[in-house]
Order: C-alpha cells, then sequence, then structure tokens
C-alpha cells in the first residue's frame, strides 16, 4: 500500500495530517493543529528535518511513532539488489520541567528527542529462492521497516500485501492476462502469476518471476503453476500479497 494509506490505517486520527505537514514544510516552515487541538510546528534545518510538537502525552507519542515510521519508509537501502531493513531509535532524549507556573496550572513537562535509523541486512540471510522472498525482483534500494504493525493474514511467511493497482504498475504494463493456464500481470522481463485464492478470507497469492538479465519474459516460458478458480471480479473485492 502507498505510504498514505498505511499513515491512516495505523494512526487513523491524523495519519494524513502529518504527511501534509511534512510536503509543506519541505519548501518552508509549516504549521498544523489536529483534530484533538495537538499543535505542530515543522522545519528543514542544517539537512535536520526538526518538528516541535504541543499536546497530551498521548498524542505527543503517535506523532514521534510517525516521524520514526515515515523517516525509515523514505529511506534508500544502500544496497542495489537487496532488501535492507531499517529500525527507528531514539539516539538522545532530554527532559525539563517548565518553571514559574501559576499553581492552579496544570503540569507541563518540555522535552526533546533525536530519532535515528538503523540499517541491517541480517535478514538475508534467507536465501531469495524460499517462500516468501520472490518479491525482492520487484524493488530496487527497497527498505523493509521493522517494529510496526500490519494488519492480519491468514498465511504467514508470505511477502508484502500489494494493492491490484500497484502491482500493474511496478511491472510497468497496464493490463491483467487472463488465459486457460491463470491469469498473470505480464511485464517486459517480470511476471505476476496468480497462485492461490483462499476464498474464505478473501486473500490472493501472486508469485513473481523474472529474468534477471532483463531480458524479455513470456507466460509461455516453462511456468507452471496451479490455475485458482478465480474470476476477475474476486480480484477487485480481495487482498493481494506476494508470495
Amino acid at each position: 500500500m502507498l505510504s498514505s494509506q498505511y499513515l491512516r490505517q495505523t494512526w487513523h486520527s491524523h495519519g494524513a495530517d502529518m504527511l501534509q505537514l511534512i510536503e509543506d514544510a519541505i519548501f518552508s516552515k509549516s504549521d498544523s493543529t489536529l483534530p484533538d487541538n495537538t499543535k505542530l510546528t515543522a522545519w528543514t534545518h542544517e539537512g535536520t528535518f526538526r518538528v516541535e510538537v504541543t499536546g497530551i502525552e498521548d498524542s505527543i507519542t503517535e506523532i514521534g511513532e510517525q516521524l520514526a515510521w515515515i523517516g525509515s519508509a523514505i529511506r534508500l537501502s544502500p544496497h542495489d539488489s537487496k532488501i535492507s531493513y531499517c529500525t527507528p531509535f531514539v539516539s538522545s532524549a532530554s527532559v525539563e520541567d517548565t518553571p514559574n507556573l501559576p499553581a492552579e496550572s496544570p503540569s507541563i513537562v518540555r522535552s526533546s528527542c533525536v530519532i535515528d535509523f538503523k540499517f541491517s541486512d541480517d535478514e538475508q540471510k534467507r536465501h531469495p529462492s524460499l517462500p516468501g522472498q520472490c518479491w525482492h525482483g520487484l524493488f530496487r534500494n527497497a527498505v523493509v521497516v521493522m517494529g510496526f504493525p500490519i494488519p492480519h493474514r491468514s498465511r504467514q511467511g508470505t511477502g508484502p500485501e500489494i494493492s491490484l493497482y500497484l502491482m500493474i504498475y511496478l511491472l510497468q504494463t497496464d493490463r491483467l492476462n487472463p488465459s486457460q493456464d491463470g491469469i498473470f500481470i505480464n511485464g517486459f522481463s517480470s511476471l505476476l502469476a496468480l497462485t492461490e485464492y483462499i476464498r474464505d478470507k478473501n486473500e490472493i497469492l501472486w508469485h513473481l518471476f523474472y529474468k534477471a538479465d532483463g531480458s524479455r519474459i513470456s507466460y509461455w516460458d516453462d511456468i507452471k503453476g496451479p490455475a485458482p478458480d478465480v474470476v476477475l471480479a474476486d480480484l477487485g473485492t480481495s487482498r493481494h500479497f506476494v508470495a
């Protein structure tokens, strides 16, 4: 799914607002007030992105989570042909009380922290031919963000959930290719074959075939596999996973 969709799904109340604030702050210092009256100011400074948040503890925590996820998700892997795994962490933090407030005023605490990011290639020890690894061939410089939730899926060990529209876009084509042998999304050197339809869960699994040398691929190239009992209408109502 797109970054904006993940933000709305995970932080329902103001995920989309945070993304808009970041986009605006790239060009100039930007302010925003969220529906719960949390106030934000964002700006860039000497190669860093800074956000000042005024609000209740829960809202400030959620803002920090969103910034950590966005900062990880928009990074590029240092490897052209391998997936990197990025974990955000707080590298430094400080807390101070605000003095000289009237006795009847609620307590206010001023805190600051720096969010940093660590790359790891540990997961690369899994061979790309193992189940759930074929999707690596869809991307270059891709990053997987660690430590954040994803929706439940019935089949564990599968690859990412990707919308049908995005799969078609990634293969740089504009159509599906249904045939008596199955349903395919056929790009120039990559091909996605529909391999399983989990009907009671509305989940569809695809497998990626690709030519590493960039030569043309076709579903006539000895690509064998099951042809699930699925009709085109099912594609629009199901979740899609590259397995």
